[in-house]
């Protein structure tokens, strides 16, 4: 009886086992967040830059060699490991080599300072400082891997890393680093990375990076990022963006944005302008909101005034224009507009009587209102009977009105001017004519 009992609550538990269903699995533990690995910067900074900010240690351990230290030529010195030396005052005739100078070193020919020069380095011919705080002097060419003071030479100065001071050289000065001071140099100037500051040089002035400040050059100036300051250089400068000026003999270039002015012969900047160009020929990118001054002036979208003999732009015209003055002298130009402002160079004939030809250019303004326009004018032309006859010169004003009869298509306009000879015997004209597009 028993065991037919057991067998029984057996059979029902296995049936509800059967009925119930299985529980869920646990749930799991919400995978951790994987920290992301820090991104290495695209542009390592120089290692002389981040040295900048760093507190100077020597390379190596320096004895205390006390107050004066005396050379022939290194190791011929009253210590032959002098370059582990550090001292107040070195004094050499042919070759110093000393550790550490805490106020003087001097030689006729040759000093380095394989750790540190404090106050002043004096060098007959060349002088170098592992790291220079004060001045350096040397005859042809001083140097040093960080400085800190002023540099001057007879031919070269060169700081092999960042340099903070002046440097002047009669023929170059360089820093393979930041310079944050001045750089003069008879013929160049360069430095690898940011200048903060002033160059000037003869001849070539060049910043790696960015300049902040002003260079002025004989020849050429050239800044490989943005130049917040100015340029000066009698055939060229260029940029990578401007935020100041740029004025050349020759040519100006800004690879980015102009804030500011350029003022040259030949003016090209490739992004957007917010200033002004002045010169014989102004490009602009594709924005100017400013004021374009030149013979051409070429510019995207304008926000502003182009004053020249041809100024195009993308939301200007070109209109080829023609009409008749007192009903006998026929006229032929161009309209170039871009905002209220627009030049018309043009060429005329006298038809009948003395059959004059003239050539010459009008400057207006114009006002628009849907279809309906008008201009003001005033120009200037030459007159004569003959290609080698005699010109006679024209000064001239004209009062239009007209209407586009299709949009963008054709136009016609009327009018009255007045033209004078050297503004002798005005005459007054009428005016009726035809613009295109």
């Amino acid at each position: 009886l028993l065991e037919e009992l057991a067998k029984a609550r057996e059979a029902e538990a296995a049936r509800r086992a059967a009925a119930t269903p299985p529980p869920p699995p646990p749930a799991g533990k919400p995978p951790e967040p994987v920290a992301e690995p820090q991104k290495k910067s695209a542009k390592k900074d120089i290692d002389q830059d981040a040295e900048e900010e760093a507190e100077w240690h020597p390379r190596r351990p320096l004895r205390d060699g006390g107050f004066l230290h005396l050379s022939l030529a290194h190791p011929i010195a009253l210590d032959p490991r002098s370059e582990r030396l550090s001292v107040s005052l070195e004094l050499g005739a042919f070759y110093s080599r000393i550790g550490e100078t805490k106020a003087l070193a001097f030689n006729v020919f040759v000093t380095r300072n394989d750790e540190r020069a404090q106050g002043a380095q004096l060098s007959g011919i060349f002088g170098y400082a592992e790291r220079l705080e004060g001045a350096q002097v040397a005859g042809v060419v001083a140097m040093g891997r960080h400085v800190e003071g002023a540099q001057v030479a007879g031919a070269v100065d060169l700081s092999r890393g960042p340099m903070y001071g002046v440097q002047v050289a009669g023929a170059v000065s360089g820093a393979l680093g930041k310079v944050e001071g001045v750089q003069g140099a008879g013929a160049v100037n360069f430095a690898t990375s940011d200048v903060d500051g002033v160059q000037a040089a003869g001849a070539v002035n060049y910043g790696g990076r960015s300049l902040e400040g002003v260079q002025v050059a004989g020849a050429a100036n050239y800044v490989g990022g943005a130049l917040e300051g100015g340029q000066a250089a009698g055939v060229a400068n260029v940029a990578d963006g401007v935020e100041g000026f740029q004025a050349a003999g020759l040519l100006n270039l800004s690879l980015g944005k102009l804030d500011g002015f350029q003022a040259g012969i030949v003016n090209t900047t490739y992004g957007p302008i917010e200033g002004a160009q002045v010169g014989l020929v102004n490009v602009g990118g594709s924005s100017l909101r400013g004021t374009q001054i030149g013979l051409v002036n070429v510019a995207g979208e304008v926000e502003g005034t182009s004053i020249g003999l041809v100024s195009i732009a993308k939301n200007g015209r070109i209109q080829p224009t023609l009409w008749v003055a007192s009903g006998k002298r026929m006229n032929a130009g161009v309209a170039f507009e871009v905002g209220p402002v627009y030049s018309l160079p043009f060429f005329g004939a006298d038809v009948s009587g003395d059959q004059l030809l003239e050539w010459g250019v009008n400057f207006g303004l114009k006002a628009r209102y849907e279809r309906v326009f008008g201009a003001l004018e005033a120009g200037y032309s030459s007159e004569q009977e003959q290609l080698d006859g005699p010109i006679t010169p024209i000064e001239r004003g004209r009062l239009l009105g007209g209407i586009e009869v299709i949009e963008h298509t054709v136009s016609i306009f009327g009018g009255l001017g007045v033209r004078t000879s050297e503004l002798k015997q005005a005459t007054a004209e009428s005016h009726f004519g035809l613009a295109f597009f």
